[in-house]
């Protein structure tokens, strides 16, 4: 029997899968130790989900795991290095914006761009479908370097690797391509800047 000690549940617990977890992991193809590793961060293991050509929900491989929003990013870097050759991102919040608990789901075989085209993410309310949101991250991606904490359908953060020069010139740009982040969080392209240079952090949501 494959046991974990439970990193988030008290020194020393060990945890066990159910057969129900065990099932999802097998129609996943994430094997035991991953599942593992997921269930000592948090709780309700699932099945990660993204949209086929219709719409329709369409099972991805990887699982996800909900975990306190206060301790995400600790985890989500905990996690990264626990599992290589998964991609391990937060994958949503619960309720939407307001929550105390993320998704933090991890994928194999799949990158950060397969996964926005997987989960449909898109700024349709701006006219800004998945392709155009993927053109535009993989452009300042390949001038900054970003490095993908959260993907949603209609969401998107990451870290910079290369911290834009002029920060307020790019925030105009960031304003432009979602004018959600200011209209309806910093309120002005200034402080907009400001918040990013802080926290190294480019930070899109389409309402």
């Amino acid at each position: 029997m494959l046991v974990v000690a439970a990193a988030g549940c008290g020194v020393g617990k060990a945890l066990e899968l159910t057969e129900r977890e065990r099932a999802l992991g097998a129609a996943a193809g994430v094997p035991d130790a991953v599942l593992l590793q997921l269930r000592a961060e948090g709780t309700d293991l699932k099945r990660v989900m993204g949209r086929d050509a219709k719409e329709d929900p369409m099972p991805l491989p990887g699982v996800e795991v909900s975990v306190p929003a206060d301790r995400a990013e600790a985890i989500l870097l905990r996690l990264r290095v626990a599992l290589p050759g998964y991609f391990v991102f937060v994958s949503g919040m619960e309720p939407k914006w307001t929550g105390s608990t993320k998704q933090m789901a991890a994928v194999r075989g799949m990158g950060p761009y397969e996964l926005m085209a997987a989960i449909g993410t898109n700024g349709d309310n701006h006219g800004l479908s998945t392709d155009i949101v993927i053109a535009r991250l993989k452009y300042w991606d390949s001038l900054y370097g970003l490095d993908f904490r959260e993907i949603d359908f209609d969401s998107v953060s990451a870290s910079f690797v290369r911290k834009p020069a002029n920060m307020l010139a790019f925030a105009r740009d960031v304003y432009a391509f979602c004018p959600d982040v200011v209209t309806q969080g910093a309120k002005t392209v200034e402080k907009l800047a400001a918040e990013m240079d802080r926290e190294n952090v480019l930070y899109l949501w389409w309402d």
